[in-house]
């Protein structure tokens, strides 16, 4: 396995890490495409969500999220983003700025043709299947290195959709995208054992998981709660056409009646009503509601209730998503299957009514899943349901499309991937072999509909339009409109053929609507009725179905997903080998964040206090060690404020791991985005294009910016989430605007000298400008001129500065390890950064430490190179001088200087002639040494000499 940091950022209290889902972060490493299709409501986004954390890790590039428009839109960008900003490390770790989302319509894809990302992830995959769609096309001009599909119902209709998906990936990452996994899934000829969601191959780029497979494979221990799968409920309504009332109200009134007909058996049923039409059915079903006296939804309203989502805004669905049975919601929500087929969690909801019928089973997988979720024990459902409604007049659409989906689940899906079922019931069966003649009359009426050229017009126009049908007398107009809900993504334009090809897709429709009831698929309902007994309605339900023959009937077989599959997996070498490297990779996850809080409240106090000597130890030659081992008492009384008892024990641990673990805490990742905004605002482009590549050219001076550095970062620090000290935040925006000399602080010194006199003015900055100066200093950023450089007026920029820290903080971290003799100690105390006499390091016995000294007299010797090449530098300008002397903007001058800055040749900044300051507060001396040894020279650039320093007497 490859060294994964962000893993100790993970909090085990918000996420559960399962082997199934983290191998998939391995199988993003050696694959450009991976394929994940486990079931609905098994954590397909936080499985991608985790991938995406290791591929930005190990490659610094961005990613893009392409999911729903519900998913995508609304707080924190929709709940895809949400769900991994709530529960993966994606702000903590400052890799948010890295991903993207979009939601899937075919504008949004295209505006980004030419971006090139490192991984996109396709969500809800399935959407992309038809070929000729814009968006579709749109997908296959983006660029990517890696792609993710991720789906629950890959097949649409046949094992073809598969290689499209492969298509796709070729198109994208242009490469060649092996195609041999479909065989290696396909379930013909296979046992149980053999099954996708019963092997563990690490090789292979694509899953098929069940949710209860995942989770009783866990690291902890797992009780799968059960819930009692209902067979599938069927309610048909008759309409009659002499009737004073539509169709579509008699269709609303008798489904609300069967509602109600349920709530009397199960008082608290709550139902999601899936539509297709907003006018035509959910504003009539709205009525019916409001007339069988159900109220529109309020948090106060008591008894029956309804709401409607329409899509109207982007935040409708979010009142009722992640809701439990435990919350109030409404007893009947009626949604647009638009909306929320895909990804929308309604655990709070028992019942799934198919007021409109697609004619996949991918499609009603899809809504039975947004119930179907694994909620905490009590908060969930004992029974669910998916409800069918049908009508007995024989050209209603939902009823050809039921019968569809039965016969593509029973002929195409079960022969390449297990599926969990989700429609197939003693009823549905039994009604799915009785329609055959049913359905041969309706074919004859629709051909003969479709013959009427004037009709498809009408009815093209009208769909154009979005207008719904017209309730009239008119016959052949109602069947080819209820052709037409059959329909999905024809896209509609003003070219004249594009009727005639409307036509031709109304009598696709037609052929797979009235084709179903093959000759293979009779047989296979036929053994599902035999093979299951009479009285068990419900075992049906409980069962994940494949094909082992795809010429022997009988050989329809089943798998349960934890007493087979799981145990199949648990029993692999393959899998009890990763599992075992997973939980060892885990260990050091659990141990920081059992420890955590507690220090990052230790640092956010000492930086409350102005003590950055203990929050950057380097600056004062010395390691996070060092802070542990010096301040261990106040570490643990300060634990104690946040809930915690730290023994000696676990001081050691931490004092093993604290170097490793203190720039992962949040306060840390909070400065790490702070040094980031300022590095991306000081830093222009500006010049680049003129020709000059030199970085002196690229940095903010004045005459090339307008606008302070540090204002602009702060600003940008409120979509910043630091929850836990948000007072940060606060100050550091209320100081931003103030004039520097107020953040210079002169205090009247409380010591005494030799003499029992008292000590004069003491100064120190406050810990703000110590943390700007931090970021902004020659370590991090500078440039310069060499004192033999021929061009007299170029900039030689050198990075001399901070390679010299990164060593010095390399041979700290080995100067405080916890096994240095006391002798060496004594050497390094009076000999910094010196090597090591070989006579101290040949009596070491540890091997590993005497390693690791001669690694330090290694450092050292290059740290005298650098500082060798220190002394060639003539003059040097560091970040931290832009942010002093750049201009920004007020209320009176749009181009104000800083206050201090009278002209572009002079400063009246003054401290007193004489005071004292701490030894070790590296950063008010650093910030007084360049504020007093710079001057502005005619080209309104500032410049600081690395020696010079008379201004004022230290």
């Amino acid at each position: 396995m490859i060294e994964r940091n962000w893993l100790e950022f993970v909090n085990p209290e918000l996420i559960d890490l399962f082997p199934l889902q983290f191998v998939n972060c391995d199988r993003l490493q050696k694959h450009d495409a991976i394929y994940i299709f486990d079931e609905v409501g098994s954590g397909k986004t936080i499985t991608s969500g985790l991938m995406a954390l290791d591929y930005i890790e190990q490659n610094h590039k961005d990613v893009l999220i392409i999911t729903t428009k519900a998913l995508s839109a609304g707080e924190h960008q929709g709940q895809f983003l949400g769900d991994w900003y709530q529960k993966l490390p994606f702000i903590d770790m400052g890799y948010s700025h890295h991903v993207h989302i979009i939601n899937n319509y075919y504008s949004h894809i295209e505006k980004l043709a030419r971006r090139a990302f490192g991984l996109i992830i396709i969500d809800e995959a399935h959407l992309f299947l038809s070929d000729d769609t814009k968006k579709r096309i749109a997908l296959e001009q983006l660029t990517s290195e890696k792609v993710v599909f991720l789906t629950a119902t890959p097949i649409k209709s046949t094992q073809h959709d598969l290689q499209t998906y492969i298509n796709i990936a070729k198109n994208m990452t242009k490469k060649e995208i092996p195609n041999n996994w479909i065989r290696n899934i396909e379930t013909i000829g296979k046992e149980k054992d053999a099954l996708i969601c019963s092997r563990f191959d690490i090789t292979s780029p694509v899953t098929r998981y069940f949710k209860d497979t995942i989770q009783s494979l866990q690291i902890r221990e797992f009780h799968k709660t059960a819930i009692k799968r209902h067979e599938t409920l069927i309610h048909e309504v008759g309409i009659k056409y002499e009737d004073s009332r539509t169709p579509q109200q008699q269709k609303a009134e008798q489904t609300v009646a069967f509602i109600e007909t349920r709530l009397k058996e199960q008082h608290d049923s709550r139902f999601v009503i899936f539509t297709r039409f907003i006018e035509k059915e959910a504003e009539v079903l709205r009525k019916a509601l409001e007339e069988a006296d159900f109220m529109k939804f309020r948090e106060e309203t008591p008894g029956k209730s309804f709401a409607v989502v329409s899509g109207s805004n982007n935040y409708e669905l979010a009142h009722y998503s992640n809701k439990t049975k435990e919350n109030t919601l409404p007893t009947v929500l009626v949604v647009s299957y638009q909306i929320a087929e895909q990804g929308v969690n309604l655990p709070g909801y028992n019942h799934v009514i198919n007021y409109h019928i697609p004619a996949f089973p991918s499609a009603i997988e899809q809504r039975y899943g947004r119930i179907d979720r694994l909620a905490k024990s009590g908060k969930q459902y004992e029974a669910i349901y998916n409800c069918f409604i049908l009508t007995t007049n024989f050209y209603d659409s939902n009823n050809s499309n039921f019968y569809a989906a039965i016969s593509i689940s029973l002929n195409n899906l079960l022969k390449f991937l297990p599926s969990r079922n989700t429609i197939l019931s003693r009823k549905t069966l039994t009604s799915y072999l009785s329609a055959a003649s049913i359905l041969l009359r309706q074919r004859e009426i629709f051909n003969e509909a479709l013959k009427s050229q004037e009709h498809i017009a009408k009815l093209y126009f009208s769909a154009k339009a979005d207008k719904a049908a017209e309730d009239d007398a008119d016959i052949t107009y109602q069947l080819l409109f209820s052709l037409y809900e059959k329909v999905e993504d024809f896209e509609f334009n003003d070219e004249p053929y594009n009727i005639d090809h409307f036509k031709k897709t109304l009598q696709e429709a037609l052929v797979s609507t009235f084709d179903v009831l093959s000759v293979s698929g009779t047989k296979l309902a036929e053994l599902l009725l035999n093979k299951y007994d009479v009285a068990a309605e419900t075992a049906i339900w409980d069962n994940i179905f494949y094909r082992n023959s795809i010429d022997s009937h009988e050989n329809l077989s089943d798998l349960d997903a934890i007493n087979d599959a799981a145990r199949f997996i648990r029993e692999c070498d393959t899998y009890t080998a990763y599992r075992n490297r997973f939980e060892q990779e885990l260990a050091p996850n659990y141990r920081f964040n059992q420890y955590k809080k507690a220090l990052d409240y230790f640092f956010y106090k000492v930086f409350d206090g102005n003590l950055l000597r203990y929050v950057f130890p380097i600056a004062v030659n010395q390691s996070y060690q060092k802070v542990v081992f010096d301040c261990q008492e106040t570490i643990k009384y300060l634990a104690k404020e946040v809930g915690q008892e730290l023994t000696e024990a676990d001081m050691h641990i931490i004092l093993t791991n604290i170097n490793r673990w203190a720039p992962k805490l949040p306060l840390f990742v909070f400065f790490g985005e702070f040094e980031r905004l300022v590095g991306n605002i000081s830093r222009t482009n500006e010049d680049i294009s003129r020709g000059y590549n030199d970085i002196s050219n690229r940095l903010c001076t004045r005459k090339n910016y307008s606008g302070n550095v540090f204002i602009k970062a702060i600003s940008q620090l409120q979509n910043i989430q630091t929850p836990a000290y948000p007072d940060i935040q606060n100050e550091v925006r209320a100081m931003s605007h103030e004039d520097l000399t107020k953040q210079i602080v002169l205090i009247e010194s409380d010591h005494f000298d030799e003499n029992k006199n008292k000590i004069g003015t003491l100064v120190t900055t406050s810990k703000f400008l110590k943390l700007l100066y931090h970021f902004t200093r020659k370590e991090v950023c500078s440039f310069g001129m060499l004192k033999d450089s021929s061009n007299s007026t170029g900039s030689v920029y050198h990075s001399i500065f901070a390679d010299i820290e990164n060593i010095k903080t390399q041979m700290v971290n080995i100067i405080y390890h916890p096994s240095i003799s006391e002798e060496m100690k004594v050497h390094f105390k009076e000999n910094y950064y010196k090597e090591i006499p070989l006579e101290i390091i040949e009596h070491v016995s540890d091997s590993c430490l005497r390693d690791e000294l001669n690694e330090y007299n290694r450092l050292s010797r290059n740290l005298i190179d650098l500082q060798n090449q220190e002394l060639t530098i003539r003059n040097y300008m560091s970040m931290f001088m832009h942010f002093v002397f750049s201009e920004y903007p007020n209320s009176r001058d749009e181009r104000a200087q800083r206050l201090w800055v009278k002209d572009d040749l002079k400063y009246d900044m003054k401290l007193p002639n004489n005071y004292y300051y701490y030894l070790e507060d590296y950063w008010t001396i650093h910030i007084i040494r360049e504020l007093f040894g710079v001057k502005l020279n005619s080209d309104h650039v500032v410049h600081s000499s690395v020696y010079k320093m008379d201004t004022v007497t230290l």
